[in-house]
């Protein structure tokens, strides 16, 4: 049997609703196993705004991280290099610098533009985790909303049995 036409006992709904929200003494089974479900839903969309959420933080910042880094070290220009090599050349004229400083210059530049695309990569794939967790959402909290629905028109629907086989008839 699946989890949702298995009634719990007593017993496992206590200790999973303690303050008995979910079930009445005279509810039927299958409206707790619906409540239940709901309720698991609810907690699963929860769950997902929190990673969402999260995601989509770690996702910007390692994008602003990226523009800021680039922005700091190359003053945002595209060719770094020129960038670089014309701050070594107002300290210096470049006939005077020395090899060991136009190497130590460009394996810092390279070294900058490794981080660079390491960190690109690693924003692109958490902006498309943080995509697909959105879709992920919004499916999961359209489902949970059904559940809810469906539990509470189980509820209106067993109210109204009552009603109507108490009433007498005309």
């Amino acid at each position: 049997m699946s989890e949702i036409n298995t009634p719990k006992t007593g017993r496992q709904l206590d200790a999973f609703d303690p303050g008995g929200l979910l079930r009445e003494q005279s509810e039927p089974p299958v409206l707790v196993a619906a409540r239940e479900l709901a309720l698991r839903s609810q907690r699963r969309v929860f769950w997902l705004t929190v990673a969402t959420i999260i995601t989509w933080t770690a996702a910007c910042s390692v994008g602003i991280a990226t523009l800021w880094i680039n922005h700091y070290e190359f003053g945002g220009l595209p060719h770094a290099e020129y960038h670089q090599f014309r701050l070594l050349e107002q300290r210096d004229t470049l006939t005077e610098l020395q090899s060991e400083d136009l190497e130590k210059t460009s394996r810092q530049i390279q070294r900058i533009k490794e981080i660079l695309v390491y960190l690109t990569q690693t924003s692109i794939i958490l902006f498309g985790v943080a995509a697909l967790l959105s879709v992920w959402l919004t499916i999961a909290s359209r489902r949970a909303s059904l559940r809810q629905i469906n539990a509470n028109l189980m509820s209106i629907t067993l109210e109204l049995k009552k009603v109507l086989a108490a009433s007498p008839p005309k």
